[in-house]
């Protein structure tokens, strides 16, 4: 049955450590920890990053980059959902590359599936940029959802259409000029309609329900961080 966690006194709660996690002493403006209800991911070094099953503590590392920027897992669809089991997350990193896994966990055993690889061949050419990944909220279309990631240039943004049940699928999408210098972040909003393009002192509002400039905020006094 329900418990009333409120109620519990530090005698009720039983821990035990899933793992310890020591990061670099460096200046990381990505995310190095996603976590879900059924998984904890975390950047380790050389570019890997430890997959732990929550309910079962199997591991697993995902590979293929040079070092993790960022990452994010894709949102969860509502409970009922074709897709709601489904666990896909994204990793970029400043080397142009990003990566999409789908992580099958059964009977123990955790088995990461490679969905898309996107490698652009050169890492990313504006010191001030921040390599990003977001994903469009809302629910899947035909098991297909939509991530943003900055392009190794830093100042420009592509779209790209990701088949959740697909592997090894090759890129499709789309580049969005972001036309105000180095990208600093990028955030849908929450209904998904628009992707904001933060930069050092411009904002831009892309309109995704056409995929066309819906507005660009100007004239920030201060430098833009995030949005």
């Amino acid at each position: 049955g329900e418990v009333d966690v409120a109620s519990l006194t530090p005698d009720d709660l039983e821990v035990s450590t899933i793992t310890l996690y020591q990061r670099e002493s460096i200046l990381h403006r990505g995310r190095q920890i996603a976590v879900t209800d059924e998984f904890i991911c975390y950047a380790i070094k050389g570019g890997m990053v430890r997959v732990i099953n929550r309910v079962d503590a199997s591991r697993a590392l995902l590979r293929g980059l040079a070092r993790v920027a960022d990452m994010a897992f894709a949102p969860s669809d509502a409970e009922g959902a074709e897709n709601e089991d489904v666990a896909v997350i994204a990793a970029v990193g400043p080397d142009g590359k990003l990566i999409v896994w789908n992580l099958e966990s059964s009977d123990g055993t955790l088995e990461p599936v490679e969905l898309l690889q996107v490698d652009e061949g050169s890492p990313t050419t504006s010191p001030d940029a921040a390599d990003r990944v977001a994903w469009r909220p809302g629910p899947a279309e035909d098991d297909v959802r939509i991530l943003a990631s900055v392009l190794c240039d830093g100042e420009s943004v592509s779209a790209w259409a990701v088949n959740l049940m697909q592997e090894g699928q090759e890129p499709a999408g789309v580049h969005l000029d972001a036309g105000g210098g180095a990208v600093r972040d990028l955030a849908f909003t929450p209904d998904g309609a628009a992707l904001v393009i933060a930069m050092e002192s411009t904002v831009k509002v892309i309109d995704f329900r056409g995929v066309r400039a819906r507005a660009v905020l100007d004239g920030q006094v201060a430098t833009l961080r995030a949005v």
